[in-house]
């Protein structure tokens, strides 16, 4: 696989899985504008309820054994539990 950085190289989205509940945490790193709120930012009460396309990533990431470099159109795993998702352009329109 290529490895490479996301489309968007200013915006990341980092994925903390808490390994006893099983929900999510999604925080958004990098600018997205002043005063603007990110709607993928916040708590999910489980991987489930993330859009598909950060399921997918998470899943095809948590395969890998962490630290792992980053993985193109992808994102990479940083430890056990933490995953930093690239999103592509059209992403936030397929929840």
């Amino acid at each position: 696989m290529n490895k490479a950085g996301p489309a968007e190289p200013g915006i990341i989205y980092r994925v903390y899985i808490d390994p006893s509940l099983g929900d999510a945490k999604v925080m958004t790193v990098g600018e997205i504008g002043i005063g603007v709120t990110d709607p993928m930012e916040g708590y999910y009460p489980s991987v489930q309820e993330l859009p598909l396309w950060v399921q997918e990533r998470v899943a095809v990431l948590s395969v890998l054994v962490p630290p792992d470099g980053p993985i193109e159109g992808v994102g990479r795993r940083i430890d056990r539990n933490t995953f930093w998702v690239y999103p592509e352009e059209n992403d936030h329109d397929n929840p």
